[in-house]
């Protein structure tokens, strides 16, 4: 799986090291990769592999770690171009994926354009889906 370079989260302003929380609302721009048939038994090639990716639920200025997979649940908007963050994944309200990997370790949440959509999962990401 690659990441679009267009996938730059656009329109959001987040006050330094404001913690991303249920009800933030990421914005897409320019789109953003989806994936529409993951399953549970499929992979992600990530730097590390067998590592679970980290929960969402960071500062916006983190500084993403090279080679470290960071994932939030909640739910995927195709029309408005957006990803409403969950507390948690739900199969029933929250069971899309908005995932991403550190590169470089000077990008964040808002400056990094590596964002991948996984639509409709039935399950949360463990560490086998990274490889």
């Amino acid at each position: 799986m690659s990441a679009s370079s267009d996938s730059s989260v656009a329109g959001n302003v987040f006050a330094a090291s404001a913690v991303i929380a249920a009800g933030d609302v990421f914005t897409f721009a320019n789109g953003v990769d989806l994936v529409t048939d993951f399953a549970s038994t499929d992979t992600i090639q990530g730097t590390n592999a067998n590592t679970l990716a980290t929960s969402g639920l960071l500062a916006y200025d983190t500084d993403l770690t090279t080679g470290t997979s960071y994932v939030t649940y909640g739910t995927w908007d195709g029309d408005a171009g957006t990803f409403t963050v969950a507390a948690a994944f739900n199969a029933t309200t929250a069971n899309d994926a908005l995932y991403v990997e550190g590169d470089a370790g000077a990008l964040t949440f808002l400056t990094t354009t590596g964002y991948t959509v996984l639509e409709d999962l039935s399950a949360a990401l463990v560490a086998a889906n990274i490889v």
